[in-house]
């Protein structure tokens, strides 16, 4: 049954996108001017000491923030062109290409944070409650992704999706993109040399992969929003409904390459604490006592008796000293 909406509005929800859109750019726009103040906050602090470790950080950081601000910058600039635009077939068109420059923006802000605090040495209680906030928002993501796409199917072919699957095909497509990226993540994950420095260091390869694939993404969204906007809504609406889902499936295989690279660019969790060295001193001696030697005496048990009554035995000539000294005064 297909769904009927007034004039100003879009099915299958009814809603007019071209009004959301300017939050979304202003959202953008924010996340743009908090990236770089960062990025100024992180030039200007002093340095902590000259190691490589810390310029290596720092690099790493600024990387994520300049990434972030870039494409932030894009996504504010054409989801603002966005909200000038009419409620039409060609403004959801334009919405799937405007929403992945978004995505990329805000997945890298949150990847920025955890390296910063990695790199300040933050406690596991901030380090998890970044990682947790990540994982959401990626999941979120990836599903509001995959409803504007089943949108977009359904305005281009009505009554491709029954009333009821219609959000469930999105979130079913969103379930498996998330599947597989978790599998192929955990898989590579495990991969990993088992030291920390080897560790760190392929997370801080696998941050520049993804900086550089993030910004050529929001900079190919740019430029296809450019030159879809060049066509009217009749024409993009009489295109032939297999150049739709092949767009689809191009857009899903850079998104799902995306949330893949930027999971393995999350900085690995600091070292756990060592034992104490009680602990250890205490292993020790329990192990050079099973071993069959015998442990030495105690200092007061190996000391002789004459040893401990030497000091009485001074106290006397001392005693005949003075009295010696005070002799010729009495006299």
């Amino acid at each position: 049954m297909e769904t009927t909406c007034p004039t100003p509005y879009l099915p299958p929800g009814c809603w007019d996108l071209t009004k959301a859109a300017g939050s979304d750019a202003t959202l953008a726009g924010l996340l743009a001017v908090i990236a770089v103040t960062i990025i100024v906050l992180v030039v200007q602090a002093p340095k902590r000491s000259s190691s490589e470790r810390e310029k290596e950080m720092r690099n790493i950081v600024l990387s994520a923030l300049v990434g972030t601000f870039l494409s932030a910058l894009f996504a504010s600039f054409i989801l603002g062109l966005l909200a000038g635009e009419m409620p039409t077939f060609r403004a959801e068109v334009l919405l799937v290409l405007a929403s992945p420059a978004l995505v990329v923006a805000v997945l890298q802000f949150l990847l920025s944070l955890g390296w910063l605090l990695t790199s300040h040495q933050a406690g596991k209680a901030p380090l998890s409650i970044a990682r947790w906030a990540f994982l959401l928002v990626n999941g979120l993501i990836i599903v509001y992704l995959a409803l504007d796409w089943a949108d977009l199917l359904e305005l281009k072919t009505p009554g491709i999706f029954p009333i009821p699957l219609d959000p469930g095909a999105g979130i079913l497509v969103a379930l498996v993109i998330s599947a597989i990226v978790w599998v192929i993540t955990i898989w590579r994950k495990r991969k990993f040399s088992s030291e920390e420095s080897t560790r760190r260091q392929e997370g801080a390869n696998y941050m520049q992969l993804c900086a550089k694939s993030g910004l050529l993404f929001a900079a190919g969204c740019t430029l296809l929003y450019g030159i879809f906007s060049s066509f009217s809504a009749p024409f993009l609406q009489s295109g032939p409904d297999w150049a739709y889902y092949l767009g689809v499936v191009s857009l899903i295989v850079p998104t799902g390459w995306f949330v893949y690279v930027s999971e393995m660019s999350w900085p690995t969790p600091p070292p756990a604490p060592s034992h104490a060295p009680q602990e250890d001193h205490a292993e020790a001696t329990l192990n050079h006592n099973l071993s069959g030697e015998t442990t030495p005496p105690p200092l007061e048990e190996s000391t002789p008796p004459s040893a401990k009554k030497r000091p009485m035995k001074k106290a006397a000539p001392v005693q005949e000293k003075e009295t010696t000294e005070q002799a010729p005064v009495n006299q």
